[in-house]
């Protein structure tokens, strides 16, 4: 499927949200600084229960973490990759792709793949005379499509 050379789609914010806060900032800090992870006396058991995981598992913590970075960096230059010389995009529409693939990863890769697929948060205008061409071709009441 062609795009136009300066095609992106935003991921939904709460994706973003979810991703940032999640992986590049509490397991960042599970991974190097759990002392500074104060979730414990917001989550009850769950937080105490991830605290000394942190503190006691650091080390794995930290390969679990540099393995997901590495994905997210393998993810990103494949982005960039797609962008510009399979999509045939512009240089600054790839760096934006490049950058959103690595925070989101699959979340923003999938619509480099799929150009087709949009996200819930972007909406359009509709087009008045496809919601009168919806209405007429719906089966009448009580008729089933099969």
């Amino acid at each position: 499927m062609k795009v136009p050379s300066n095609f992106f789609k935003y991921t939904h914010p709460a994706i973003t949200f979810v991703i940032v806060f999640g992986l590049f900032y509490c397991v960042a800090l599970m991974a190097y600084l759990p002392k500074f992870l104060t979730i414990g006396s917001h989550l009850g058991p769950l937080g105490t229960a991830l605290e000394n995981y942190a503190t006691n598992n650091q080390e794995y913590t930290r390969r679990v973490f540099h393995i997901i970075m590495a994905v997210h960096a393998a993810e990103a230059l494949l982005a960039l990759a797609l962008a510009l010389f399979w999509r045939q995009l512009t240089i600054g529409t790839s760096l934006k792709w490049t950058f959103s693939v690595f925070i989101n990863g699959y979340f923003s890769l999938r619509y480099l793949f799929w150009p087709q697929l949009t996200s819930n948060h972007q909406t359009t205008k509709a087009d008045p005379k496809d919601s009168q061409k919806a209405k007429r071709s719906r089966p009448a009441k009580g008729k089933r499509f099969y």
